[in-house]
């Protein structure tokens, strides 16, 4: 993709379109797409602009959404149940729905941890507000941490090391999450009950029962 600068505020395009909360929003020839919420919506919409005509329409009550590369699809998210649809102009009426309930996924966690270490360390150092690095030598760090991750087991095992690798920055706000922990049944357990009592002149304590 190329970037023509020159002259690139003058082709700034505004939409007259109400203040809100905005996410989502893909252009196509002619065309924009985009999800809108406020604070006073309860659901998030789906909208589509017209440029040409600049008039606005409301496609239905959409979570998200994706369009095919080649702009005539579009994968539409609504209330947990996922669609394939022409492109929208107008309300969408989704009638068959994607069967997913035997859908699986094939996972090689290693791999996948060796690839999440490497984002994350890549990560900072394309974005880290100091191109030094605040001094540490990042390709060092990478290599010192990255010997440990063929060792990881459990996704929190790796949200422990990309935090100590990020640590070495000595910076704040650098945060690391996103694992999910099994959860386990909880038992209630017996607690200690003794009974004490004071015995004077010195007031000495004394265990009466247990």
């Amino acid at each position: 993709m190329k970037v023509d600068l020159d002259g690139l505020q003058s082709r700034v395009a505004v939409l007259p379109v109400p203040a809100s909360g905005y996410r989502d929003v893909v252009a196509l020839s002619g065309k924009v797409y985009y999800l809108r919420r406020g604070s006073k919506d309860d659901k998030t919409k789906l909208f589509f602009y017209d440029l040409e005509k600049q008039k606005e329409t409301e496609l239905g009550d959409v979570n998200g959404f994706e369009i095919s590369a080649d702009g005539k699809k579009m994968l539409v998210n609504q209330e947990r149940s996922y669609a394939i649809i022409d492109l929208p102009t107008a309300k969408i009426d989704v009638k068959d729905k994607l069967k997913l309930s035997d859908m699986s996924v094939r996972l090689d966690r290693k791999a996948e941890w060796t690839q999440m270490y490497n984002e994350c360390w890549r990560q900072m150092r394309d974005f880290f507000f100091d191109p030094h690095m605040h001094g540490v030598d990042w390709p060092a760090v990478r290599l010192k941490y990255a010997a440990l991750v063929p060792y990881v087991n459990h996704r929190a095992d790796l949200t422990y090391i990309i935090g100590e690798m990020i640590s070495e920055l000595s910076v704040g706000h650098t945060y690391v999450g996103g694992e999910t922990f099994r959860r386990w049944s909880v038992f209630s357990l017996a607690s200690w009950a003794p009974s004490w009592s004071v015995m004077p002149p010195r007031s000495t304590t004394r265990l009466r029962k247990f």
